[in-house]
């Protein structure tokens, strides 16, 4: 995991070992608390080694349930309103369940519960914008709370020739209004 700024990063903690593939990073930047991760990939669990027990959905279902907990959900920040979660979620959202159909869909309802605001869902509406050069699945996702949604500007998936070769996912892009 990693994340860039121009403005200083103070890592609160890095997120990693049992139960989470990849891992998680908790940082802030100018009073804001953001999460980065990368949840598993697979349909198979990550302890599966004949790659065919189908429970990757579970996994993931664990892995963000750890990270919630480690973060928005832990006591140690219940003072911290200002909270945006991304990375790539390699599984679909409720939100587009009419492109897609019937999905598991657990692992977002989850962070709904605390991150209302699927920015990219919300700035547009009705449209299925997909993430991934290749195919037909929106896996990235950058979520808010009600704190910051408020300053959103604009978002989208830029879709261009360096986008379509730069990496299998595309950007997600978000911009807010400056701080006061």
């Amino acid at each position: 995991m990693a994340i860039t700024s121009k403005r200083p990063i103070r890592v609160i903690q890095r997120l990693g070992g049992t139960g989470l593939s990849h891992g998680a990073l908790h940082v802030q930047i100018d009073g804001i608390n953001y999460v980065v991760l990368h949840l598993w990939p697979h349909k198979y669990s990550k302890d599966d080694p004949t790659r065919r027990d189908n429970h990757g959905d579970i996994y993931r279902l664990g892995e963000i349930q750890r990270i919630l907990d480690s973060t928005i959900l832990n006591s140690c920040f219940a003072a911290e309103k200002h909270w945006m979660m991304m990375g790539d979620f390699n599984v679909p959202s409720p939100v587009d369940s009419a492109y897609l159909g019937s999905k598991n869909y657990d692992v977002h309802t989850l962070i709904r519960n605390v991150y209302p605001h699927d920015i990219i869902a919300e700035q547009h509406p009705g449209v299925f914008i997909p993430s991934v050069v290749k195919g037909n699945k929106r896996i990235d996702f950058v979520y808010c709370t009600d704190e910051l949604f408020k300053s959103v500007i604009r978002a989208e998936i830029p879709v261009d020739a360096f986008t379509d070769v730069a990496s299998d996912h595309r950007p997600v892009l978000i911009e807010f209004l400056k701080s006061q």
